[in-house]
C-alpha cells in the first residue's frame, strides 16, 4: 500500500508541472479572439484571459509547493468532512447511535449480501439472509463441495469496504449520487424478494428502499448528495469499526454467541483469526482512503492527484479545445 501511494506521489508532480501545456492556445494568448473592434471590450477580454492564466499558474505553483491538494480537498469536500465527523461522534456516543441506526442496518445488509454474492460467484447459492434489531445479521449460503468457503468468509468485510470505496469514488459526479441511491433502493427491493427471510429484515429494508427511492426522485442535487455521502461514509466506516469485534473472545448475533468470519477464514485458509482481522482492517482503511482521495472529479473540477498514466489516464482531466462560440461566450 505504501509503495502504491509513493509511486503515485512520485509521478503526479510531473503532470502538474506540464498541465499548462494542455491549456488551449487561445487561453494562453494575451490577444482577444473577438472580431469586434471595440477597444474597451478587447481590453476587458484580455484582462480576463490574463487572470485565468495567472490563476492556473498559481495553482500549479501551489501544488508544486506541496499543499495545493490538501486545500482543494477541504474546499471541495468540506461537507463530507462534516458528515464524517458527525457520524463518528454518533457511533461512539450510546444515546446518539439511534441517529445513524438506519445506516447501521444498511451496512449490515451490505455485509451479508457480499457473503451471498461471493457464494453465488463460487457456483453456490444463497439460502436466506437474516437481519436483526441489534445491528447483526447472518447469511446462510452453500457452495458445491464446500469450495471457496474462505473466499465467502472474507467477502463480508472486504466487500463492504470495496462498496464503500466505489460509492466514495462516485460522490462528486453529476449523476452518481442520484442514480447510485436509486440503484441501492432497487437492489434492496430485489433482495427482500429473493433472500430476506425474517420479519424485521423485510420491514427495515422495505422502508429504507422506499425512502431511498423517494429521495432519489424528489430531493434536490445538494441534498441527495448529502444523503449519498452519508451512505458511503457509513458503509466505509462500518468495514473499519466492525472489525474490532473480531479481536474479542466472543461474538454475539441476535443475543447468541456465534463464531466470526475470522474463525472461518482461519479454519479454511490457515493462520490465526487475529492475522485475518488485521489484514481486513488494513485493507478497509486503504480502500476508504483511496475512495476519499481518488474520487472522479465533477464538472469543471480537476483530480486531487494525477495517476501515473502508465495503464490509463482516467484520473487526468484534460481541458477540451474551445470552439469559437465558447471563446466568444467567455469574453462576454
Amino acid at each position: 500500500f505504501l509503495h502504491l501511494f509513493s509511486f503515485c506521489a512520485h509521478h503526479h508532480n510531473y503532470y502538474y508541472r506540464n498541465m499548462m501545456s494542455d491549456v488551449p492556445a487561445w487561453l494562453k494568448s494575451n490577444k482577444t479572439v473577438n472580431s469586434d473592434d471595440d477597444s474597451q471590450k478587447n481590453e476587458i477580454s484580455n484582462n480576463k484571459i490574463i487572470n485565468y492564466e495567472s490563476e492556473e499558474e498559481e495553482e500549479v505553483q501551489e501544488h508544486q509547493r506541496g499543499y495545493w491538494s490538501c486545500i482543494s480537498f477541504v474546499k471541495r469536500d468540506g461537507r463530507l468532512l462534516l458528515i464524517t465527523l458527525f457520524i463518528i461522534i454518533c457511533i461512539n456516543i450510546p444515546f446518539l447511535k439511534w441517529v445513524v441506526y438506519p445506516f447501521t442496518i444498511f451496512s449490515t445488509y451490505i455485509h451479508e449480501v457480499c457473503h451471498g454474492l461471493a457464494a453465488i460467484f463460487m457456483g453456490g447459492r444463497v439460502d436466506k439472509i437474516m437481519l436483526y434489531p441489534d445491528g447483526s445479521g447472518l447469511a446462510y449460503s452453500s457452495t458445491p463441495g464446500g469450495r471457496g468457503r474462505s473466499f465467502v468468509a472474507a467477502a463480508g468485510y472486504q466487500g463492504t469496504a470495496l462498496i464503500g470505496c466505489l460509492l466514495l469514488i462516485l460522490r462528486r459526479t453529476t449523476r452518481g449520487p442520484r442514480y447510485g441511491t436509486l440503484t441501492l433502493a432497487l437492489f434492496m427491493i430485489l433482495s427482500v424478494a429473493l433472500w430476506i427471510r425474517n420479519l424485521f429484515g423485510i420491514i427495515a429494508l422495505s422502508l429504507m428502499a422506499a425512502l431511498f427511492g423517494l429521495a432519489a426522485w424528489k430531493l434536490p442535487s445538494a441534498r441527495i448528495r448529502d444523503l449519498y455521502v452519508s451512505i458511503a461514509i457509513m458503509t466505509a466506516l462500518n468495514a473499519i469499526t466492525s472489525v474490532q469485534t473480531l479481536y474479542g473472545s466472543n461474538f454475539v448475533v441476535n443475543g447468541q454467541e456465534s463464531s466470526t468470519d475470522a474463525h472461518t477464514m482461519a479454519e479454511y485458509a490457515g493462520g490465526s483469526r487475529f492475522l485475518w482481522a488485521t489484514i481486513w482492517l488494513l485493507s478497509a482503511i486503504f480502500l476508504t482512503l483511496f475512495g476519499l482521495v481518488f474520487a472522479i472529479p465533477g464538472p469543471g473540477e480537476g483530480s486531487f492527484f494525477q495517476c501515473c498514466g502508465i495503464c490509463c489516464n482516467c484520473c487526468r482531466s484534460k481541458p477540451q479545445e474551445a470552439t469559437e462560440a465558447d471563446q466568444t461566450s467567455l469574453i462576454q
